[in-house]
């Protein structure tokens, strides 16, 4: 069980749906933990669940305060930026230009021009683009930590196409993952339907209702409820065994809240769905506290437009720290592409990493983090190759060890969180 600390904030989700609302759906609740281990309502708020940024969302609300305070709050809260931008997509269904092998579309504007608006568009950013693969020409939204964007890269791709095709899957829901949903819906080769979710409205122009509705997975809300009736249309009578969900959040996500949600959605389909969770490795004993089912897969997911999470061409480094954790069994049935370095560990029964060699002591793939682990005898477990067997600790740990830095169970280094990162992404 993960120690909670003073002072760490505890996210109540008992009653999430009930809680007050912003433009984004239901807010959480958030409440600071004492000294002795309680949580308080002292100082508990409600907060939007999917902004940080005031620009897009001001709701802020003291747990506890009167009827008319939230609805003054509700009034006030939505960024008029994203407001006008939403209002504007509104009129641009893609119903009109399906067909279109190019279109017309304003980079400054973010959205599709109808032919008769071309002449007169002031702004120089117009290109002809293809409507049906939108992510190729959008702007990554990546100016703020609230809603920054990463799209998979072409090796990444490839690899989750096969893993739909090995499923034999007839749904797909793609949670945050708009380019393998473009894809599966333009390749003849892919036979399931796909169903994209996303907070991002403009891709309400390029896909239709069928296939896209606006959807926060920090509390599993459908924006619309249009939307949501075409989820439940798409989902129709599809057994839990025929769906999957891909699902790639914010990185700065609470684990609990995702989870959480997950949960709520398998309810909706009707049962425990197969799932590829994408997150980074050093979060694996947090994304397994909240779904026991799922497993570390050894694949690193890339991103085109992040500079960290690509692949190493040199081949030197570790490659990207993220991964997918998924309850897909037998593990063997998840292609792996043997060009990249990935091998089937018989033992294992599993495909592992070039670098993850198996332990005969441990009896397992041991690595995580891109480096090849050795075994500790004294330990009697497989550790980073760079450290070493401390007396005094009576454990293992990097020369620098000990103090100022938190660390996961397994070693890896990283700043402790806040609530403020639940909508960021990475």
């Amino acid at each position: 069980m993960e120690e909670k600390k003073f002072g760490d904030l505890d996210v109540d989700l008992s009653a999430l749906q009930e809680n007050p609302q912003c433009p984004h759906g239901p807010t959480l609740l958030f409440r600071r933990r004492n000294k002795d281990g309680s949580v308080s309502t002292k100082d508990a708020y409600y907060a939007c669940s999917a902004y940080r940024d005031t620009k897009e969302c001001r709701f802020h609300l003291a747990f506890g305060a009167k009827r008319e305070a939230v609805k003054m709050k509700q009034q006030q809260s939505g960024g008029s930026k994203k407001r006008k931008r939403d209002e504007m997509l509104e009129f641009h269904r893609p119903e009109r230009w399906l067909d279109d092998a190019e279109v017309a579309y304003c980079a400054r504007c973010s959205h599709i021009l109808a032919e008769e608006e071309v002449s007169g568009h002031n702004h120089k950013e117009v290109q002809s683009v293809d409507p049906r693969f939108p992510t190729r020409f959008l702007l990554p939204l990546n100016e703020n930590q609230s809603e920054a964007q990463y799209f998979f890269s072409k090796s990444t791709l490839d690899f989750f196409l096969g893993l739909v095709q090995s499923q034999k899957v007839k749904r797909i829901i793609n949670i945050g993952c708009p380019r393998l949903h473009e894809e599966a819906i333009s390749s003849s080769v892919i036979k399931a339907k796909s169903f994209l979710l996303d907070l991002d409205s403009r891709f309400a122009q390029f896909f239709p209702r069928k296939s896209f509705a606006q959807y926060n997975m920090f509390n599993n809300h459908f924006l619309t409820e249009l939307g949501h009736a075409d989820f439940k249309s798409f989902l129709g009578e599809t057994a839990p065994e025929d769906v999957l969900i891909v699902m790639d959040p914010p990185f700065g996500g609470r684990v609990e809240v995702l989870g959480h949600n997950l949960r709520q959605l398998f309810v909706e389909i009707g049962g425990e769905c197969r799932v590829a969770w994408i997150f980074p490795y050093f979060m694996e004993k947090h994304v397994i506290r909240e779904l026991p089912s799922l497993v570390m897969d050894d694949y690193k997911v890339e991103y085109d437009n992040h500079r960290k999470f690509k692949q190493v061409a040199t081949g030197a480094g570790r490659g990207s720290p993220v991964r997918i954790f998924t309850n897909i069994q037998p593990a063997a049935s998840i292609p792996h592409p043997s060009k990249e370095g990935y091998w089937m560990c018989a033992d294992c029964e599993r495909y592992s990493s070039r670098e993850n060699k198996h332990c005969l002591a441990c009896g397992v793939c041991s690595s995580k983090d891109g480096k090849t682990w050795r075994h500790c005898q004294t330990c009697a477990k497989c550790v980073k190759p760079d450290w070493n067997h401390c007396k005094k600790c009576k454990r293992c740990h990097a020369k620098t060890c000990l103090a100022k830095a938190e660390t996961t169970e397994d070693g890896a280094s990283f700043k402790k969180r806040s609530w403020k990162f639940s909508g960021g992404k990475r």
